[in-house]
């Protein structure tokens, strides 16, 4: 027979709302902030921590969560990439934020739209599948990059 310790949690449940980062529509996410109060959880010195101690780290992880960019849960695997033509040939050239072309090739539905738009630029919502892979989807409006 198992004998079980219950150990004391201490935890704080944070919000935050703002616009998503990928697909810009409003987003509120909520997430819990916990640890337990045993005696594996110990500071710097060896320690148990103490519930006071334990409450400070809490709100200082809720501050960098707060501090990062909201995204939508179903949009975590995707970017906002800039697709250009390429000077040289009919491939197209996709950017990322940073500017570093991410995939140079050639994508028929992607070029159509930039034809039709009759523009040497555009802006999509792509992707990253499991293997790596970046799937261009939809069109969104003109980014600052």
């Amino acid at each position: 027979m198992s004998n079980w310790i219950k150990f004391s949690e201490e935890s704080i449940t944070a919000t935050k709302a703002g616009k998503c980062s990928v697909c810009g529509k409003h987003c509120k996410l909520t997430r819990k902030f916990y640890q337990t109060l045993n005696p594996y959880n110990k500071d710097k010195n060896g320690l148990m921590k103490t519930r006071g101690q334990i409450q400070k780290e809490l709100k200082e992880d809720i501050t960098n969560w707060k501090g990062k960019q909201i995204t939508h849960v179903k949009c975590e695997n995707k970017v906002i990439v800039k697709v250009q033509r390429a000077f040289n040939n009919d491939n197209i050239l996709v950017y990322n934020k940073d500017k570093t072309i991410i995939w140079e090739g050639e994508s028929k539905d992607v070029y159509r739209q930039l034809e039709e738009s009759n523009s040497l630029k555009a802006y999509f919502i792509a992707e990253v599948n499991k293997k790596g892979f970046i799937e261009i989807m939809t069109r969104i409006t003109d980014q600052d990059f």
